[in-house]
């Protein structure tokens, strides 16, 4: 069973304001990445490392879902082997 939670005005206007910069927060987050997407998919500078692995979780998650596929098209192009591993 669930229970419905009452909230004071005071309470829903900090709930409220909470996710107001949480959500500001995420939007930040977002751009910062999408700042480091390159033409060819790739993310950040391919050549330090693996900065891309958790990338297209991300972008699908806050909608960004052009970026994870371009990012996850860079990966099987430049990274995936014949025989299917990275």
């Amino acid at each position: 069973m669930t229970t419905v939670t009452e909230h004071t005005p005071t309470q829903s206007a900090e709930l409220a304001d909470r996710l107001a910069a949480y959500r500001a927060a995420r939007d930040r987050g977002v751009r910062w990445l999408l700042g480091r997407l390159n033409a060819d998919g790739s993310i950040g500078d391919p050549t330090t490392g693996f900065s891309y692995y958790r990338a297209p979780w991300t972008f699908t998650v806050v909608g960004e879902t052009e970026a994870a596929l371009a990012i996850s098209a860079w990966i099987r192009r430049n990274l995936v082997t014949p025989d299917g591993r990275i």
